[in-house]
């Protein structure tokens, strides 16, 4: 269990400092977590889906909720990789990391439009783009 804490908040700080460059070297907009905590803190009311996030009422500590909640999906990212490490191999290694990174980062790119590839092909469309 301890590995899995580890592991789980030593890659989300990863993917945090990985952020932090993008931002500052491509303008990438930064996570905003406290609507990432607004939308978690309205789970026990029943309300999953928002049209659109910020126009619903702000909930006290959401930005400490959302960044528990960040911190919380690496760790149980980090059980997922290491359970499908065990099960396959019977020991995390290297060389199949990539394979289940690129698995997670689809996955989550799918869900979060300032994640993933679709952030790299829309810098590299702004990159491109040519305004006279």
């Amino acid at each position: 269990m301890i590995e899995i804490l580890v592991m789980g908040i030593v890659a989300t700080l990863a993917t945090d400092l990985w952020q932090r460059l993008l931002q500052a070297t491509a303008r990438l907009p930064p996570a905003n977590w406290g609507l990432i905590g607004r939308w978690v803190a309205w789970f026990p009311r029943g309300v999953f889906v928002h049209r659109p996030i910020s126009a619903t009422a702000s909930v006290r500590g959401e930005l400490i909720i959302g960044w528990v909640f960040h911190y919380a999906v690496g760790i149980v990212y980090a059980g997922l990789y290491l359970a499908i490490m065990r099960l396959g191999s019977g020991q995390p290694s290297f060389l199949p990391s990539p394979s289940v990174s690129y698995f997670l980062w689809r996955r989550g790119s799918s869900c979060n439009p300032h994640s993933g590839w679709d952030s790299w092909r829309r810098i590299r469309r702004s990159q491109l783009s040519f305004e006279s």
